[in-house]
């Protein structure tokens, strides 16, 4: 686990308040393994505990700033003496390296800048506030959004952290954003079903008129659905690798089968083309269109290198009425 993690959580855990690591950090407690570098620590905690988390950083010496928008961050001295223009908050040591503050003429008012180098030391934390209702964590652009806080905060060896569904609906907003794309591909592997579908009907109430993330989802599905078609189904080869076509003059170059109890457009099981290679994912299909018999097939291929494929391929497009194309699992 990263090194920072452990220390933050060391630094917070005896201050008397609700938090959960954010951002980046959140989404490797949830793999459980490192994925990125960050540029700095991101804790969620709750509104009504705002000026406890305050105090509670000040007295251990550090500064602590509100962002106000616009580039500007307000020095907090006063508790009762805040901008709240936004809903997060930083807190930094004097020996702080990825901030640079220059001072304005209105009083313990500054211009912000974050340098992009990462942070390797415990001297930087930024808190996001967010509020809860009952026993529901509510998304801050929309409180209609909503998640039981027992599903949005998780835990791994003691060290809660926000859902990887919340994480990922907070970075939603900006996915051109260094390593927020890398985030999601990697939760989205990791995510149950509940999760995702979570996260797809919140990116949708968000985005009615769509979005980048709702469109890969889509793409995903298809290829989950295939997955789990193959998983469910066994593998008949009736035309193994060398055989003669019974009725045509070709003979097949690899193993060449059905999924049984399936069905597809010619009456039998959906096509299947069995490669060599150990590790039996299917990562292609080919779609092909028959003139003679005037239909279209799919053909499933299941663990085939990629000189594999370009024999199936060729095997697809000999003739003049049968064309076939290639989609690829990694096209998506």
């Amino acid at each position: 686990m990263n090194h920072l993690v452990l220390e933050c959580n060391d630094l917070l855990k005896n201050g008397g308040f609700d938090y959960a690591f954010c951002g980046g950090y959140a989404i490797e407690l949830f793999l459980d393994k490192t994925v990125r570098k960050h540029g700095d620590i991101d804790i969620s905690a709750f509104e009504d505990e705002r000026d406890k988390i305050i105090l509670f950083m000040q007295s251990l010496g550090w500064r602590v700033y509100e962002l106000c928008g616009g580039g500007k961050a307000h020095y907090i001295t006063d508790v009762a003496n805040q901008i709240k223009a936004k809903r997060n908050i930083f807190c930094m040591t004097n020996d702080c390296e990825i901030v640079s503050l220059t001072p304005l003429d209105e009083p313990d008012m500054f211009i912000v800048d974050f340098a992009p180098k990462g942070q390797d030391k415990l001297t930087f934390i930024e808190f996001l506030f967010n509020n809860k209702d009952g026993h529901r964590f509510l998304y801050a652009r929309n409180h209609d959004v909503s998640l039981p806080l027992l599903q949005a905060i998780l835990s791994r060896n003691g060290i809660k952290y926000l859902a990887p569904e919340m994480v990922l609906l907070y970075k939603s907003t900006d996915t051109e954003r260094e390593g927020y794309q890398m985030d999601y591909d990697m939760a989205m592997q990791a995510m149950f079903t509940e999760q995702k579908n979570w996260l797809k009907i919140a990116l949708e109430t968000m985005n009615p008129d769509g979005h980048k993330w709702l469109s890969e989802m889509e793409k995903t599905e298809f290829w989950l659905a295939i997955d789990t078609l193959i998983s469910e189904s066994e593998i008949a080869i009736d035309r193994p690798k060398g055989t003669k076509h019974p009725r045509f003059d070709f003979i097949f170059p690899l193993d060449y089968g059905y999924l049984k109890n399936t069905s597809s457009m010619d009456g039998g099981g959906i096509d299947v083309w069995l490669g060599s290679l150990a590790d039996s994912i299917c990562d292609a299909i080919v779609c092909t269109v028959d003139l003679l018999k005037r239909d279209s097939e799919i053909k499933l291929l299941i663990g085939c290198t990629e000189e594999e494929k370009k024999i199936i391929m060729r095997f697809h497009n000999e003739s003049e009425y049968m064309k076939g194309t290639m989609i690829r699992r990694n096209m998506v």
